[in-house]
């Protein structure tokens, strides 16, 4: 009995000695610490899938939009359109280039250029015509047919 009653004590001292207290507390702040940061951690890592998954669905989105178009687009060529556009580019292109070799030349000179000639772009419509030729229909009209 004295056996039990020793131990009974020691284990009771154990219990309510103040390292005991503190040990525990400090445990417990530990894990609610952990588990707080834990948390924050998935919470981080939810609104970066979130993210990327929104990115991904915009590029999507705009790709399908612009294929959409593409197809809408795709019934009637436009020759004249085509051609005109094509002269445009050319210009732009030509004027562009020319513009830049003046301000290079004047660059090599020593002569200030202080004027920029703005970069035209092309008309959405000029674009879309040169997204939209049907080569292949026109090669298919093209090719003699044998009648049954």
């Amino acid at each position: 009995m004295h056996k039990l009653q020793a131990q009974i004590i020691k284990v009771g001292n154990l219990f309510f000695s103040p390292e005991t207290g503190e040990t525990y507390k400090k445990a417990l702040v530990l894990t609610w610490n952990i588990i707080l940061e834990s948390a924050k951690l998935v919470w981080l890592t939810f609104c970066l899938l979130f993210v990327i998954f929104a990115w991904i669905w915009t590029i999507f989105n705009r790709g399908a939009d612009r294929v959409q178009t593409w197809y809408n687009n795709i019934d009637e060529p436009k020759t004249n359109n085509i051609l005109n556009a094509t002269g445009k580019t050319l210009l732009i292109a030509g004027s562009t280039g020319a513009a830049f070799a003046v301000a290079k030349a004047k660059n090599e000179l020593g002569i200030e250029d202080n004027i920029e000639a703005p970069i035209k772009a092309l008309s959405p419509q000029a674009e879309s015509n040169f997204a939209t030729i049907p080569v292949a229909n026109q090669v298919n009209q093209n090719i003699p047919r044998e009648d049954n």
